[in-house]
């Protein structure tokens, strides 16, 4: 009898699961599944156009299209340039063992070539004046 009592008085102080939360995360987890589904599936678009017909109903110019053109070049030459910058720095973190700096700078370095990618798939669609371009395609119109 004892023993239950001690129990029962020991859970209340002693509650790990209510510490954690796991009922909380039982709940905000639920629906994981439709969750990864949603995530992981590529979407189809729900309008298609043409790079004409895009050019039409923005009412750009010639002029329009040059300047963007130029400007996404520019902008992906520099996030390339600074993905450069940290790549080299990460590594000269790696060798000299500051690996938890290593992986900040390596993380940097990552969303500097998010932002590269970004820019360049961008100017790429207008130089070849087409959208829709997979990353594979984007990727062969590099090393053409």
């Amino acid at each position: 009898m004892a023993k239950t009592k001690m129990r029962s008085r020991l859970k209340r102080f002693v509650d790990v699961s209510t510490w954690l939360g796991t009922a909380e995360i039982k709940r905000n987890t639920g629906n994981l599944k439709q969750l990864a589904k949603m995530l992981f599936t590529v979407q189809k678009p729900e309008v298609k156009e043409t790079f004409e017909e895009a050019v039409q109903r923005f009412n750009l110019t010639e002029k329009d299209i040059e300047l963007k053109k130029k400007h996404y070049l520019i902008t992906s030459s520099l996030c390339f340039a600074i993905f450069i910058l940290i790549m080299t720095y990460t590594i000269h973190l790696f060798i000299i063992a500051h690996y938890m700096s290593c992986a900040m700078s390596a993380m940097v370095c990552l969303l500097s070539l998010a932002f590269f990618f970004k820019e360049h798939f961008w100017y790429t669609q207008i130089k070849h004046r087409r959208l829709g371009f997979t990353f594979f395609q984007w990727l062969m119109s590099i090393f053409k």
